[in-house]
């Protein structure tokens, strides 16, 4: 019976001197889990991160496709209009027209890049991690104090955006006005088959 005894005080000792030990163990795993944890949010931060700017690279090169496109496209149109293919009045109409789709459409797409760029900002800031659907979307939208209309026609007369639409866009439509008012004739002179341009200037009759 004392040997009974002995043995289970014996067993008593052992697992009181076991729990310090488990408890050290118990923390050290709750420390490495924890940098584990940290160390796959920062991963999952830096993909996030690379992402965003992928995108927006990408969005850039979109937007340079949209700007061979307007000038190629008003190129040809003004070209058509020299060959004789309608009056030219119209033709610079449509050119006008193509310069000022071709620049709300990248507007559009600039409006887009710059809430990825709001959220790169913010993960550079170590914030609103893991939520690019969300802060994409609270920041296309707006708040109270910045309209999405504000927002866009801050994009639009950007300098990287309406060059060169808007300058297209602004000669053509000119142009076109001045022809269609009579005040401007753009063509050949048959004779010597050279480029003719004339522009008249209204002037009040005398005594009017």
């Amino acid at each position: 019976m004392n040997g009974s005894a002995e043995e289970l005080a014996e067993a008593t000792g052992k697992a009181e001197a076991a729990i310090p030990k488990l408890e050290a163990a118990a923390e050290g795993a709750a420390a490495a889990a924890e940098k584990l944890s940290d160390a796959c949010e920062t991963e999952r931060q830096d993909k996030q991160y690379y992402c965003l700017q992928d995108t927006v690279g990408g969005i850039n090169s979109a937007c340079l496709e949209i700007k061979k496109w307007s000038v190629t496209s008003a190129s040809i149109v003004a070209l058509i209009g020299q060959l004789g293919v309608g009056r030219l009045g119209y033709v610079m109409a449509i050119v006008a027209i193509l310069s000022l789709s071709f620049w709300i459409t990248e507007a559009i797409w600039r409006e887009t890049q710059a809430a990825f760029i709001t959220h790169i900002r913010a993960i550079e800031k170590d914030d609103n991690v893991l939520s690019i659907s969300r802060q994409w979307s609270k920041n296309y939208l707006g708040d109270e104090e910045t309209t999405r209309s504000v927002k866009f026609w801050t994009n639009f007369f950007k300098p990287e955006t309406y060059l060169p639409h808007g300058i297209i866009f602004a000669v053509s439509g000119v142009l076109a006005l001045l022809i269609f008012c009579g005040n401007l004739d753009l063509g050949t002179d048959d004779s010597t088959q050279t480029f003719r341009f004339e522009m008249t200037v209204p002037t009040q009759s005398e005594g009017g």
